[in-house]
């Protein structure tokens, strides 16, 4: 809801955020008997100084289930932080990793 969707490479100044954050959402679909999920399951997991991220993707039986978590404890991202940061919130972005395929 920040809509922080385009960083620069770098940063030389700290980088404020609203608040600290901590979102969680979990998704579990289940699915008929005549649907297939084509959406590997994965997990993307990035721990670093600026924060942590958590997105996978778990398939048992007939149910996928979608994981998203970002974390982050500080509302002052200082440059030495910011790589972490931007590396956490581009793949937070990727619309790649929003997206279900399924077929029947």
């Amino acid at each position: 809801s920040w809509h922080i969707k385009i960083l620069p490479a770098k940063r030389t100044s700290d980088f404020e955020i609203p608040e600290a954050l901590h979102e969680s959402y979990q998704y579990k679909i289940v699915l008929e008997d005549d649907m297939k999920a084509v959406t590997e399951p994965e997990q993307i997991e990035i721990n670093n100084d600026a924060g942590n991220l958590l997105i996978k993707f778990e398939q048992d039986g007939n149910a996928l289930t979608v994981t998203r978590e970002i974390k982050f404890t500080e509302t002052i991202i200082s440059p030495d932080k910011y790589d972490g940061f931007e590396e956490i919130m581009d793949v937070w972005n990727n619309t790649n990793y929003r997206k279900l395929i399924f077929k029947q």
